[in-house]
């Protein structure tokens, strides 16, 4: 009888520092799971600024493009004007001369 005894103690012995074990490592994984989640906060975090800052680029970038796309347009159409007036000015120098 006494080393059954003996056998059913060293059992809860072991059951016990197992059910502690399997505690401690439940803990150790409710604090890996929340700084887990504060790091996906942050990261979501920067995500949500670093967006929001390349979509004001995109539309700066956009605005520049017009810009461009404008003032090049406005060249092209000084170009054509002065082209014009230097035709009529050769046309009506040529018919001058003859």
């Amino acid at each position: 009888m006494d080393i059954c005894r003996r056998v059913d103690i060293t059992t809860k012995l072991c059951d016990v520092a197992q059910q502690r074990n399997c505690e401690d490592m439940i803990k150790m994984f409710q604090l890996e799971l929340a700084t887990a989640k504060n790091d996906m906060n942050r990261h979501l975090h920067e995500y949500m600024e670093m967006s929001s800052m390349k979509h004001g680029l995109d539309v700066q970038m956009e605005t520049c493009r017009r810009l461009i796309t404008q003032s090049g347009d406005r060249y092209q159409n000084y170009i054509c004007i002065i082209k014009r007036i230097w035709e009529d000015f050769f046309t009506s120098f040529q018919k001058q001369s003859i």
